[in-house]
């Protein structure tokens, strides 16, 4: 019989926006695999100071990471993510809650943390979604963050105002133009 561990995480798509393109993304290479992957960590639930240990992850990640200190005001949720994964004989299964921050900063580029061998700025639409040295937790965080950018984008810029349909708890269905777009 395989051992199960459960155990939650956090991580945190860090972008920049520029006029007239799509936002570039901060990816950091692990030390210990040399794969490419958002910023973030397992969830330390008995040490959480305002409640959201999940947030607070996501912050103590990014600076220890990253080497970049995050306001709770700047850190917004985007999605969850169920995660099972096989590793040896250990099945580990959890959740896993992705957030965004828009950084105006200069990153520091240079910066390496225990964790952490490299970082760096890509652009969202040069990514290569089919390259090895980029992990699939990763891969799928950054096609959500994606998709959701691009709707939160043309609601935002839309003709019209987006109307809100009906509220299913979540998610949440808006009009636009016609056109029902679920967040």
């Amino acid at each position: 019989m395989k051992k199960l561990i459960l155990s939650n995480g956090a991580s945190c798509v860090i972008h920049q926006v520029r006029r007239g393109y799509l936002p570039d993304i901060l990816l950091i290479q692990r030390k210990t695999d040399g794969l490419w992957e958002l910023p973030g960590g397992q969830v330390e639930l008995n040490t959480s100071d305002s409640g959201d240990p999940f947030l607070e992850t996501v912050i103590r990640e990014v600076g220890e990471e990253c080497g970049i200190h995050l306001q709770q005001s700047e850190v917004v949720f985007d999605s969850v993510f169920q995660q099972r994964v096989l590793y040896k004989d250990v099945l580990i299964a959890g959740s896993v809650l992705l957030y965004y921050c828009l950084h105006a900063k200069e990153i520091d580029l240079s910066f390496t943390g225990n964790e952490t061998s490299a970082l760096e700025v890509v652009n969202l639409g040069e990514i290569d979604f089919f390259a090895n040295n980029i992990s699939l937790a990763a891969r799928r965080m950054i096609g959500v963050f994606y998709s959701n950018y691009q709707v939160r984008r043309h609601i935002l810029k839309g003709p019209k105002k987006p109307q809100l349909a009906r509220n299913l708890g979540s998610p949440l269905v808006f009009e636009l133009n016609g056109t029902f777009i679920t967040i």
